[in-house]
């Protein structure tokens, strides 16, 4: 079958304007136009949508997709290079999650902290209370800087 841009935009959640973005920056190569410039989406055209959001969405840049794509074009002959490029995503991903991990649990922390002294009517501050503080987390940055500098005065 064959559908407008309209009906993959409504199906897949996409905009009309970023399919049309995507076509201008040469990440729709396999869709079909016609004579009159109308692009004509196919069934197994989904997929390589769906893969262009996925990989838009964990941060490779527009430039990179379209080289994966044009890399998926030429065949079997630039399997290692698209298998390099996915490695690469994927391990920037992990260390995003890992940071968001971390952060997530700063966020739990501080939470927990609000809620505590939310029960408590005469809170004066909550970072009065070196408990409730992350600042020795700081202090290691804070002696790293001072250090960086005093080697520079030397």
């Amino acid at each position: 079958m064959r559908y407008s841009i309209q009906t993959i935009s409504k199906v897949l959640g996409v905009p009309a304007s970023t399919l049309r973005y995507y076509d201008k920056e040469g990440l729709l190569p396999f869709v079909e136009k016609t004579a009159s410039g109308t692009r004509q989406f196919k069934d197994e055209d989904i997929e390589w949508l769906l893969t262009i959001e996925c990989l838009k969405q964990c941060g490779m840049k527009i430039a990179d997709i379209a080289k994966y794509i044009a890399l998926c074009k030429q065949g079997d002959s630039t399997l290692n290079e698209r298998y390099q490029m996915l490695q690469k995503l994927k391990a920037d991903i992990k260390a995003q999650i890992e940071f968001l991990n971390d952060s997530t649990k700063r966020i739990n922390f501080k939470l927990a902290i609000y809620q505590d002294l939310l029960k408590i009517e005469n809170a004066k501050s909550i970072d009065a209370d070196p408990i409730y503080s992350f600042k020795h987390d700081a202090n290691e940055y804070i002696d790293t800087l001072h250090k960086m500098t005093k080697n520079k005065a030397e």
